[in-house]
């Protein structure tokens, strides 16, 4: 499991000072990136170097459990289900830091595309390999 911590700030929260729904979307996002640096070893996004890097949400699913009051640190839990050809499944789970309350989870799908195309294509060996590692627990 890959753990990310984020922080949600007062311009996330709706009227009630609620994290907003749309908002718990951009914290597994900016997990998502970071898993993805972290397993390339990449210094940062830049698909022409880190070709595996370019890719396109296929499907997201995500169940509101508990609202998120207030600002303050929150931590993510992303855990890669499964990978294909040319796609990758991960949950992840949107949690207080210390892990007493879980506000929303769900998957995430992506799907690898040629970064001058956009259509799909297969992840890189290096890529595929470095994730199976991940899947199988390494």
């Amino acid at each position: 499991m890959f753990k990310y911590l984020s922080h949600v700030p007062f311009d996330h929260l709706d009227m009630q000072g609620v994290l907003h729904h749309s908002r718990h979307l951009l914290h597994v996002e900016a997990a998502a990136h970071a898993f993805f640096l972290h397993l390339m070893e990449a210094e940062r996004f830049d698909p022409s170097r880190y070709p595996d890097q370019c890719c396109v949400v296929h499907k997201l699913s995500i169940d509101y459990l508990e609202p998120l009051r207030g600002v303050g640190p929150i931590e993510l839990h992303l855990c890669p289900l499964s990978m294909r050809a040319c796609s990758m499944n991960t949950a992840f789970e949107l949690r207080s830091c210390d892990g007493a309350h879980i506000y929303s989870r769900g998957q995430r799908e992506i799907c690898r595309v040629d970064l001058l195309t956009l259509r799909p294509c297969l992840w890189s060996e290096s890529y595929a390999s470095r994730l199976r590692r991940w899947l199988a627990g390494d």
